[in-house]
């Protein structure tokens, strides 16, 4: 199998990317970093969804919301280049931990560094990606990933 097919096989269908903003936060700067983790190309179908909450305490709670479909380019490609070599070995092995039974991969990036153009693992108030995969078993996906995450 070539490198070309293994990764157009391994592009996601769908992918669902949430982030919770704070009362305190910038709702504009919470979009540029979700931007941000985005490949330039993509930008332009970006649509937000904003849900207004209400926090314990009644203070306000935004969770902003996008789906990206039918991406052009390889979105996990660009997403592995962006990464500091010691994220992309943290979830080399544990990656299993990251893709349930029906093979959505589930990514937790830093917002603070994605708004300065940076892509960091982070768990704790993270930009949430979901990635749906379709027609690719879960061991199968497993290892094309390891592969990627190792170039």
């Amino acid at each position: 199998m070539s490198l070309q097919k293994k990764d157009e096989k391994t592009s996601p269908s769908l992918i669902e990317v949430s982030v919770i903003a704070h009362a305190t936060e910038n709702l504009k700067k919470i979009k540029k970093a979700v931007l941000n983790i985005i490949p330039e190309e993509e930008k332009a179908a970006v649509a937000f969804s904003i849900e207004r909450l209400e926090g314990h305490h009644g203070n306000p709670i935004f969770i902003i919301k996008t789906t990206l479909k039918n991406l052009n380019k390889n979105f996990l490609e660009f997403l592995f280049k962006a990464l500091p070599h010691e994220d992309k070995i943290k979830l080399l092995n544990e990656i299993d931990n990251h893709i349930d039974k029906e093979c959505n991969l589930y990514i937790r990036l830093d917002k603070q560094a994605a708004f300065i153009g940076e892509a960091r693992i982070k768990q704790e108030d993270p930009i949430r990606l979901r990635m749906k995969f379709k027609n690719l078993k879960r061991l199968m996906l497993i290892k094309n990933l390891q592969e990627m995450l190792k170039e």
